[in-house]
């Protein structure tokens, strides 16, 4: 059985989308008490990526582990 080699063409996207998720849940963390929409909204926006992101690279390894 030869070995593959997998390509994680989505793991910079990943880590990408998963920095800017915890930027914005940072940046309403320092504000306190009061949060503005558009922090919340970035912060989903963030996290939507980053769930796609890792969706992608799941995908990927699947296909790859499927593959004998």
């Amino acid at each position: 059985m030869a070995l593959r080699k997998v390509r994680l063409v989505n793991m910079p996207e990943v880590a990408n989308a998963l920095r800017e998720a915890g930027d914005a849940l940072m940046s309403i963390d320092a504000r306190g008490d009061v949060v503005r929409t558009s922090d919340l909204r970035a912060a989903g926006v963030a996290l939507t990526k980053a769930s796609a992101a890792l969706r992608n690279h799941i995908e990927e390894l699947q296909g790859w582990l499927s593959q004998d």
